[in-house]
Order: structure tokens, then sequence, then C-alpha cells
């Protein structure tokens, strides 16, 4: 594993459970919204990535964080994915 997932995994250690399920939802949110699906430079994704990651967790440090809303994610998810699956058919 490289260094920088692994500090990544041990700053996460320090969240609570809720803060980590927070985080894992923004990142999968940010990943798949945010980062655009045409970015090519692999490495330019992972600095992004990265960079993310650690304002996610420093917005959790500062107590800046919103509700959880499970349904509210399910149904974006449904949306990206029938988007996904119209373009393909286009």
């Amino acid at each position: 594993m490289n260094a920088t997932i692994e500090r990544i995994r041990n700053e996460a250690k320090a969240l609570s459970p809720d803060e980590r399920e927070l985080l894992l939802v923004t990142l999968d949110c940010d990943l798949h919204g945010d980062l655009g699906v045409n970015e090519v430079d692999e490495s330019a994704k992972l600095k992004r990535l990265r960079e993310a990651i650690m304002v996610g967790v420093e917005q959790l440090r500062a107590g800046q964080s919103a509700e959880f809303d499970a349904e509210d994610i399910i149904a974006r998810g449904r949306a990206r994915l029938a988007a996904k699956q119209a373009a393909a058919h286009a």
C-alpha cells in the first residue's frame, strides 16, 4: 500500500463511525461528480482526489458536516446511472 493511502487510513481511524461514513459518501460523490469523467491524466485525478480527501477530513474535524441522507444519495446515484445508460444508447 502506498504511503498516501496508509496516511489517509490512519487519519480516518481518528474519526467517529458517522464521520467516516460521511467522508466515504462525500468522496464517492466527489469522485463521480466533481472530478469529471473525461479527465485522462491519471496523476491529475489522483492529486485532486487526495486534495478532496484532505479537505473532507479537515471539514469533519472542524465540525463542518451535513446529515447523512441515504435516500438522497440513492436517488442521485440512480439519476447518474440513468443518464449514463441513456447516453450509451444514444
